[in-house]
């Protein structure tokens, strides 16, 4: 890139283009005006939706820059992000969760294409190298320790691998077995390698009874102190350890189909057992082999399958724990868990005939249920509680599931307009009310401001950076019989 304070080179002049040509020129523009002054108000209303789409984008990419940079500025000098670095916060421990929130700006950095040579990133990853250890000994209170370090094990991932381009095929050999796999397929440094490895083996070895996961070190069957009421599971802990694993299947580390399975029949059975019929909106087939220059390349949804056919699914959502109540940020964690156990079970060719009936519907019900409570301007069944986190949870579960739509509503461009209308100056997202009891505070409320969190939550919903499979989740759909439970 060019110093803005040196002057430009003199560039060679241009030879000036024949007289026939700029006639030419000249006819043509005015073919073009005399098109454009008796153009039909259709074709202004395409024009018009085009620059408003330019607009659009080039509002999300400035909005992503700005709070990138935001997030940036509020390191501390041995290299975490720290809550209390904002005005008027109280003293935050390291104990509880600074790792994590240091874990959770490195990922939302990270997927603002901040390199891992960027000085901000190398003091975040000097920071969180030097403290995971103390996390998996359970040095630290435990509650920060599902969620701290699957949000390491992201921002590892997203900063180490790039894109897979690998196709099924190409993962065999000439004779059709399985490719054995390198020992660092994705290029990590080997501390990072090993320090994801054993993070996903400390989270195997911390996992429930049941197979699913909630807050290790001590608050776990058989470990944790008498009378906790804590639990041994819950879904939004499930969720990020899922999303861990499967980062780290896509570089060398083995889950057994087994394992995998287990979880999915008891995430099944967190499901609501019943629901409304929603008929389904299936997302269009792309118009296009290459995006449109707006970067869209599908029409509008159609309701209807590849014959026809108004398939009904059921409105079946989740709760936080068994028989707690259902939210949208918990609907978007089960939907999640479950298409992720499902694209790691389809790339090892071993997902049993009944349980993909299951998984399916319990998909399709999942998504029924965002459908039918479809909102954005708050968490469905929470109002404002956990908003953020909520939208951010949306887009992961879109993404995953390839579901453009939900209903008549294009999500991400519903979503991404009330984040814009939101930021604040500086590039910060504050809004009130976002993340309940979070730290503690007197009768529950939040005690420490969260515009840090609530800015990561904002810009990892606007970049829509999470994995995708690489066996579509959701095939073309076909009618689905749904019943009670899973």
């Amino acid at each position: 890139m060019p110093d803005p304070m040196t002057p430009a080179k003199p560039t060679a002049r241009r030879a000036a283009p024949s007289r026939s040509l700029r006639i030419a020129l000249l006819l043509a523009a005015g073919v073009l005006l005399s098109l454009s002054a008796g153009s039909a108000p259709a074709d202004d209303g395409a024009m018009a939706k085009k620059k408003a789409d330019l607009v659009f984008r080039a509002r999300v990419g400035r909005a992503i820059a700005s709070g990138a940079r935001w997030i940036a500025s509020n390191q501390a000098e041995d290299g975490s992000f720290r809550l209390e670095g904002n005005p008027q916060e109280g003293p935050f421990p390291q104990s509880r969760h600074r790792f994590g929130v240091c874990a959770l700006c490195t990922y939302t950095l990270a997927d603002c294409n901040y390199s891992p040579e960027h000085p901000v990133i190398q003091k975040a990853l000097g920071y969180l190298r030097k403290h995971y250890r103390s996390y998996l000994k359970g040095d630290h209170w435990p509650q920060a320790s599902a969620y701290s370090l699957s949000l390491m094990v992201l921002a590892l991932h997203t900063l180490f691998v790039q894109p897979a381009t690998e196709t099924r095929a190409a993962a065999r050999d000439r004779y059709g077995a399985r490719k054995r796999t390198e020992k660092n397929p994705c290029g990590y440094p080997e501390w990072a390698r090993k320090a994801i490895h054993r993070t996903l083996g400390w989270f195997l070895k911390h996992q429930a009874k049941t197979g699913l996961f909630r807050y290790p070190g001590g608050l776990n069957e058989g470990t944790r102190p008498k009378n906790a009421f804590l639990g041994d599971e819950d879904l939004s802990n499930t969720q990020y350890v899922l999303l861990a694993i499967w980062a780290g299947t896509r570089c060398g580390y083995e889950i057994k189909a087994e394992q995998l399975a287990r979880m999915a029949e008891r995430l099944l059975r967190y499901q609501e057992r019943l629901g409304v019929g929603v008929t389904r909106v299936e997302d269009p087939e792309p118009t296009a082999s290459k995006p449109r220059r707006d970067g869209t390349r599908y029409a509008k949804p159609t309701k209807g399958g590849d014959r026809g056919e108004r398939p009904k699914d059921r409105a079946r959502g989740f709760p936080y724990t068994p028989g707690g109540p259902t939210t949208g940020s918990m609907t978007t964690a089960g939907l999640s868990s479950l298409a992720i156990i499902k694209a790691m079970l389809l790339e090892k060719g071993a997902v049993p005939k009944a349980l993909r009936t299951k998984l399916d519907r319990g998909l399709w019900d999942a998504i029924a249920w965002l459908q039918h409570n479809y909102a954005i301007d708050r968490n469905p069944g929470r109002g404002l509680t956990w908003h953020y986190y909520y939208l951010y949870g949306l887009e992961r579960a879109c993404v995953i599931v390839g579901k453009r739509f939900l209903g008549a509503h294009d999500w991400y461009r519903e979503g991404a307009e009330l984040l814009l209308d939101s930021q604040e100056d500086g590039g910060r997202w504050e809004p009130e009310g976002q993340l309940g009891g979070f730290g503690g505070g007197p009768g529950g409320g939040t005690r420490y401001r969260t515009a840090l969190l609530d800015s990561c939550f904002a810009l990892l919903f606007l970049k829509r950076a999470t994995l995708v499979p690489k066996v579509p989740v959701l095939r073309k759909p076909k009618p689905v019989t749904t019943g009670g439970g899973g």
